[in-house]
């Protein structure tokens, strides 16, 4: 497989609005926040851009394929967010979460566009694969039960809460959660990029004045430091609807935390300074790990990167506000015998175990969060459970409904893309 990579700063040099966040304010001091793309070349030509941005939205993904089409066919492009819940707002559609300013989405795809358009005189690198997956400890499943709990300060009765749902819960996934890592190198075993699947919401920052890569960026330079400072990091967000880092009250530090755990159970809190860099150190640990028990490259075979997409109206998933009615596109790009499974929109984490069931040959891995994001997509147990990614989470989306019979649907729009 033959590649390029590289790496764009996308910190804002208007002020934005947050998306998912404090949005009320306009702001425009950031933590670092970049674009990674991954050019991989063999019959033909492709293009991975993954973004540390919350969704990208219809706008920037149109803008971004128009402004490279001379170079890419459209449908050979795969974009990703990395979802962090601190960056500047580029859905166009997604209104009820944050304003977008046009000036920054268009600043954006300029800096993407010279950015490739200077690495593509380069000669490419002939890389090779080493691919580990790992289980990870470091997600929380925020679907949580409750007989009697609290919800947008309302005393509810027997309902799905967002806080921390326990092993033994009837909500608990019943399987452990896994992460992937891929390091390409070159002829000399030089690592020319990074690729990580993580499948977490980027929230719970122990700050919000500012726009940050989240974890995402901690990871980020963790491996740069010990490859090389420049070293591409492709982030891939996994199926991870109702996953998220574990920074719930386990500890009351006060009367007022005390009596709502005791009475209405545990409920998440952003982390503290100290609290966000241990998770981020037990992040690195685990990947330490997996580094350390990484094995011999896999094989590609001649031509075996290829790009497959198609599109599923709207309406076979639910009813919107949208005036055009759009799609959910379902991607499939082929790494060698790593395969890449794109949904625009967010998954929750049984679909990968559904996928794991697809093949025994190939490693498939769920990337969601991908171009103009739809909404959640949860399965008919969480409908009929309730919650926010089957129910609450709707109106911020544009969503009227969800058709009931989403999760068959899903699956066969899963099993097609992976037979293509």
């Amino acid at each position: 497989m033959k590649i390029l990579s590289g790496k764009v700063n996308i910190d804002p040099v208007v002020r934005c609005q947050m998306g998912c966040g404090p949005h009320r304010n306009l702001l425009l001091e950031t933590d670092i926040i970049e674009a990674n793309y991954l050019i991989l070349f063999e019959d033909t030509i492709f293009l991975i851009v993954s973004f540390d941005l919350l969704y990208i939205g219809e706008k920037l993904t149109e803008l971004l394929k128009s402004r490279l089409d001379h170079v890419f066919y459209a449908d050979n492009i795969f974009l990703v967010a990395s979802h962090t819940h601190y960056a500047p707002m580029t859905d166009t559609n997604k209104i009820l979460l944050g304003d977008t300013n046009i000036a920054y989405i268009e600043d954006i795809v300029e800096r993407i566009v010279q950015s490739i358009t200077l690495k593509l005189k380069e000669n490419y690198l002939e890389v090779t694969t080493n691919h580990i997956q790992y289980e990870t400890n470091q997600t929380c499943n925020r679907r949580m039960y409750r007989l009697f709990g609290l919800k947008k300060k309302r005393i509810v009765l027997n309902s799905i809460l967002l806080g921390p749902s326990g092993k033994n819960s009837k909500t608990s996934i019943k399987s452990k959660i896994h992460g992937s890592l891929m390091l390409l190198k070159d002829v000399d075993g030089n690592v020319a990029a990074v690729i990580w699947h993580f499948p977490c919401h980027p929230t719970s920052l122990p700050y919000t004045d500012r726009f940050s890569s989240h974890f995402i960026g901690e990871i980020r330079q963790h491996f740069r430091s010990i490859y090389h400072h420049s070293v591409p990091f492709i982030f891939l967000q996994g199926f991870s609807g109702e996953l998220r880092p574990p920074s719930h009250v386990a500890k009351p530090k006060n009367i007022y935390e005390f009596l709502r755990k005791i009475i209405f159970g545990s409920y998440f809190k952003d982390f503290d300074n100290d609290g966000y860099f241990l998770w981020v150190k037990n992040i690195k640990d685990e990947l330490d790990k997996a580094l350390s028990a990484m094995k011999s490259p896999l094989v590609h075979k001649k031509n075996k990167v290829s790009l497959h997409r198609f599109e599923i109206p709207i309406r076979e998933f639910g009813e919107t506000n949208r005036q055009s009615e759009g799609s959910v596109n379902f991607i499939k790009l082929s790494l060698g015998q790593i395969i890449l499974i794109g949904v625009t929109a967010e998954l929750v984490y049984d679909y990968q175990l559904y996928l794991n069931q697809l093949s025994t040959e190939e490693i498939l891995i769920g990337v969601g969060c991908v171009e103009d994001v739809f909404g959640y997509i949860p399965t008919r147990k969480m409908q009929n459970e309730g919650g926010y990614e089957s129910k609450d989470y709707l109106p911020s989306f544009g969503i009227k409904n969800l058709n009931s019979d989403i999760e068959i649907k899903t699956k066969s729009y899963l099993e097609k893309i992976v037979d293509l």
